[in-house]
């Protein structure tokens, strides 16, 4: 009983399987035969394994396409970003074409020119220009004051502009680098000739350079301002502040003469410099009976960009001027305006650094020519008076500034009036300075020690 109730507990899962009508007589004839059991047990497991090696499926992956397969990767990855890339830029271009067809062409056009990164959106730093450019800043035309209708008996006067280019061969910055990486340059290189070549003005528009009115001429050496230098409010301003202006404000006062002269020679004259010395000072230097003959000096600089280019600011050293007007203001019989060329570098230029930090760049250069001149004395604005007769009659200019026709009943050198003009703008003129050649002579005859100074420019002009 034993034995049979543990082969029925062996077996007992068998005994649950079993068909109806089936006694248990089978059981005990398994129990008699073990080895045959474990025979047909292995015999079931070989061909269960059989059938599973029948069911499966192998995969091969030949060797090769483990060298092709990262080759592969790239060219699709490739392929779907030139689509996703194309994809998006079809629908950038159709924003686009649909916002043109509401604003226009010109609308984007001028949107992209201030969208100087192309990521269609304008920072501060790109819209400044374009919010100037709006605004009350904008390119002054000449006073209309200056432009009225001239009365038939009213002298004009005919002015020419000459101009050459800045040699740029004077300048220490590297061709390679800095003018070809920085579009700044562009306004100097474009300004090859004058703005406008000749013009006529009224022989009344020029009374401004004269000291207290027609009526009252002070003696010969007697120093007046035409313009008076700014507020120190102004030059409070930070450099880079008034540095990033495109267009000069509106001419006011005796100002306007001035700024419709100089925009003869660039359309962007600002007769206020942004920093000293500043405005402009008059010196008479003759006086007779019918002429006075002043000279002025006028310090005044050019903005020569447009937006949204950066600012280049062009800062001449000097303007001098002469001019000769008879003492009832009818006529002029001599005008000149020019940029000294004496000196080897007459020029100073800066322009807003690449990396749009808070500084300048700076350089100075020599420029062989600028100037304004009358190649004739005024005439009537209705006369057809021939041009040689009227050179015959203007005289000839002598070395001192005067002419043959004129008795002067006192007068002082050109360098003399030139000096004492100097002094208003630098005081500290009043110390004589010499070149090294004399300053040594000049030691030797009073005693004194020599103090030497070696500047990039000069201190007594914007070249520096």
């Amino acid at each position: 009983m034993v034995s049979h109730t543990k082969q029925t507990g062996v077996y007992g899962n068998q005994h649950c399987r079993q068909r109806p009508g089936q006694n248990n007589g089978h059981n005990l004839t398994k129990s008699q035969h073990p080895n045959r059991e474990s025979e047909n047990t292995t015999s079931m497991e070989s061909k269960t394994r059989a059938n599973a090696k029948c069911n499966a499926i192998t995969l091969v992956i030949p060797k090769w396409l483990y060298c092709y397969l990262p080759l592969l990767t790239l060219v699709l990855l490739s392929s779907a970003s030139v689509w996703i890339a194309s994809y998006l830029w079809n629908r950038v271009d159709n924003l686009v074409f649909q916002r043109t067809e509401s604003v226009g062409w010109e609308m984007v056009d001028l949107f992209g020119n201030f969208d100087t990164d192309g990521d269609f959106y304008l920072s501060f730093d790109e819209a400044l220009p374009l919010i100037q450019l709006m605004s009350e800043y904008k390119q002054v035309l000449n006073d209309s004051a200056l432009q009225r209708n001239v009365p038939a008996d009213e002298h004009v006067i005919k002015l020419e502009a000459h101009f050459s280019p800045l040699n740029i061969s004077t300048m220490t910055k590297d061709w390679l680098h800095d003018f070809n990486n920085n579009y700044s340059f562009h306004g100097l290189f474009k300004w090859q000739s004058p703005n406008v070549q000749h013009q006529e003005y009224p022989v009344s528009a020029f009374l401004d350079f004269l000291p207290y009115g027609i009526t009252n001429i002070p003696p010969p050496g007697t120093v007046y301002t035409i313009i008076s230098a700014p507020s120190n409010v102004y030059n409070a301003i930070p450099a880079v502040g008034r540095s990033t202006r495109h267009y000069p404000p509106q001419p006011s006062g005796k100002g306007r003469i001035i700024h419709s002269l100089l925009s003869m020679l660039h359309p962007r004259p600002f007769v206020i410099m942004r920093f000293p010395p500043q405005g402009a000072m008059g010196c008479v230097r003759a006086v007779s009976k019918t002429h006075v003959h002043v000279m002025f000096r006028v310090h005044a600089e050019f903005q020569l960009n447009e937006p949204p280019r950066d600012p280049f600011w062009f800062s001449p050293a000097q303007f001098l001027g002469s001019l000769i007007i008879a003492r009832d203001g009818s006529s002029i019989e001599h005008f000149h305006l020019y940029v000294p060329t004496k000196r080897g570098l007459n020029v100073d230029m800066e322009w807003l650094m690449e990396d749009n930090s808070e500084g300048m760049e700076v350089d100075i250069g020599f420029m062989p020519m600028m100037e304004l001149v009358s190649p004739r004395r005024s005439r009537p604005q209705a006369s057809a008076k021939d041009e040689i007769n009227d050179e015959i009659q203007s005289g000839t200019q002598s070395e001192d500034g005067s002419f043959s026709h004129i008795e002067w009943d006192s007068q002082i050198t050109e360098e003399a009036a030139k000096e004492a003009m100097e002094l208003e703008f630098f005081p500290f003129k009043t110390i004589k300075y010499y070149n090294l050649s004399e300053a040594f002579d000049h030691s030797a005859s009073t005693g004194k020690l020599v103090h030497s100074i070696l500047l990039w420019g000069a201190l007594d002009d914007q070249s520096c």
